[in-house]
């Protein structure tokens, strides 16, 4: 006998690093992109399957703690692999090459501190037929 139910969608990480909807996996979270001017602007409904980010007023606060703790591990790996290369330079030296580091870095800490809160804390699960189900722009 055929199965007729939808089959379990295996577990991905796609759709994450990538910034896709938490819910449809297919409509982006931010407008632009990451290395842009504007790459905190985030759509506030997805725009294949209508489901909003912001679930609730200042949900997004908790991925400053995210991002906190994914800038701290950087700067550790960074300040190791500093004192490694550069044999312990001075102070200044590691200040220096961690900052500009974390600057770099710091589009991406913040979009994917949001994708964290949105795929961990969101109280949504993937839909294959949101996208489909959807009359947004309709």
């Amino acid at each position: 006998m055929p199965n007729t139910q939808h089959p379990t969608p295996k577990t991905s990480k796609r759709p994450f690093l990538n910034q896709k909807c938490p819910h449809c996996h297919t409509g982006d979270i931010f407008v632009h992109r990451t290395f842009s001017l504007r790459f905190m602007k985030m759509h506030e409904h997805c725009p294949a399957c209508g489901f909003k980010f912001e679930i609730e007023p200042g949900f997004f606060w908790g991925s400053m703690y995210i991002s906190y703790f994914i800038s701290i591990f950087i700067a550790l790996i960074v300040g190791f692999f500093t004192y490694y290369i550069l044999h312990n330079p001075d102070p200044w030296i590691y200040l220096a090459v961690i900052s500009i580091v974390l600057g770099l870095l710091s589009p991406p800490v913040f979009r994917y501190s949001r994708c964290i809160m949105l795929y961990l804390f969101g109280s949504t699960q993937y839909d294959p037929n949101a996208a489909q189900n959807n009359n947004v722009g309709k």
